[in-house]
């Protein structure tokens, strides 16, 4: 216990290093934070990569960040540099699962020899059905890249009988990415740019912040810390995700009980979803004049899970757990998001914070700080309360016209 102490001592203090840093250099100040768009696959992630790719992009250099990608990817025959083209959310037709086809490519790049290059940014979501088989049949000469954090696989779904590494390639925001950022970034202090160079820095900041990645010096720190203190490590590395999803689950056990006091009365029961160790572990409230319905009120999702759409942000609104069910797709007059699971979502925040179970600083303020964790129940539970009854006459006018079976 004495080394366990010591070695949380000395982690505690090359974070504080860290941030002192960070503080001193004003890297705090990040845009993409502000704007709370470090989440946003598409219109972030994808976005800003795709136009550091784009030979014709903004940042007017060529393809100089292209030929810098294609290099730190291992793949400078994928596709000819000096005519490729950029296209975002590209469209290859409707999606038909059975023929292996169709879909929007996140980045979509293409030279005048017919060569492309598929890339699927998977920060969060979780795969489509025959996602990267689809994509491999876009074209005939088709390198397809599988871009997910820490450079992980496609699911069987997804992928089908193709394999990683040989009919597609994975590569990861954690090193890929995060080199060829700091290739870019080199690239733009040697031709004295400041402005690329202070949005690519910040870009990079971001990358690193959502892969655990610290600067090289406290890497470098942080490596000797955890040799010294290896088995100690070993041990709190093999219990950390157990405790992690036992306190959520303690959280949304809390919730509960605070909603089933409030609702006591009222003709609504709350009914328990998956638990906090699983990706989409929810809370429901239904119509008790509707148990069978599909359509419920939902606070999603407890386990933190960056994978899930919101980036692990805690989320309330109309939950239809069979999006697939005919006539389903116009529920009490809102758009379906989601892929049709949720309608008019909505992400909350607690003292001006985004919610979500899967940041540290949260997790360890609620496990010492007793009177926040009971506010921060209370507000949950005030919040969702408060969003059922915004919204229930219209939901429960749609459920009288329109009954819809729950899903299995």
């Amino acid at each position: 216990m004495d080394n366990l102490k010591k070695l949380m001592e000395a982690v505690s203090e090359l974070i504080e290093l860290q941030k002192t840093n960070e503080r001193s250099t004003g890297r705090n100040f990040n845009i993409f934070s502000i704007m709370r768009a470090e989440n946003n696959e598409n219109k972030t992630h994808s976005a800003f990569i795709g136009e550091l790719l784009n030979p014709r992009g903004s940042h007017l250099l060529g393809n100089l960040f292209l030929t810098q990608f294609l290099e730190t990817v291992g793949n400078k025959e994928a596709i000819d540099p000096n005519s490729a083209t950029v296209k975002l959310e590209h469209y290859i037709g409707v999606r038909d699962v059975q023929n292996k086809a169709g879909g929007r490519i996140d980045i979509w790049l293409k030279d005048r020899s017919g060569k492309t290059i598929s890339i699927e940014n998977k920060i969060y979501a979780g795969d489509q059905v025959a996602q990267i088989e689809r994509y491999k049949n876009a074209s005939d000469n088709n390198t397809v890249y599988y871009l997910t954090l820490f450079g992980t696989d496609a699911t069987p779904e997804s992928a089908g009988n193709l394999r990683a590494g040989t009919d597609y390639l994975t590569i990861s925001y954690q090193e890929h990415i995060r080199k060829w950022l700091e290739n870019c970034l080199k690239k733009a202090e040697v031709m004295e740019i400041p402005r690329l160079h202070h949005t690519i820095d910040q870009y990079l900041q971001i990358i690193k912040k959502i892969t655990g990645i610290m600067d090289h010096d406290e890497s470098k720190k942080l490596s000797g810390i955890i040799l010294e203190n290896y088995e100690s490590c070993l041990t709190i590395s093999s219990n950390i995700e157990r405790v992690r999803q036992e306190f959520n689950e303690e959280i949304r056990q809390c919730v509960m009980k605070e909603l089933e006091g409030i609702f006591q009365s009222e003709p609504f029961r709350v009914v328990p979803g998956d638990d906090a160790s699983k990706r989409f572990s929810t809370i429901y409230v239904e119509f008790t004049d509707f148990p069978e319905s599909a359509l419920k009120f939902g606070m999603e999702s407890f386990s933190g899970d960056q994978r899930s759409a919101t980036g692990g942000d805690l989320m309330i609104g109309i939950c239809n757990l069979n999006p697939d069910e005919k006539g389903a797709q116009n529920i009490a007059g809102f758009e379906p998001e989601y892929g049709g699971y949720w309608y008019n979502s909505k992400r909350l925040e607690f003292r001006d914070q985004p919610v979500n179970l899967g940041n540290a600083q949260l997790i360890q303020h609620l496990h010492i700080d007793a009177s926040s964790r009971k506010l921060f129940i209370r507000d949950l539970a005030k919040d969702f309360y408060k969003y059922v009854h915004e919204h229930s006459d219209k939901l429960h006018r749609h459920l009288k016209t329109q009954s819809v079976p729950a899903g299995s």
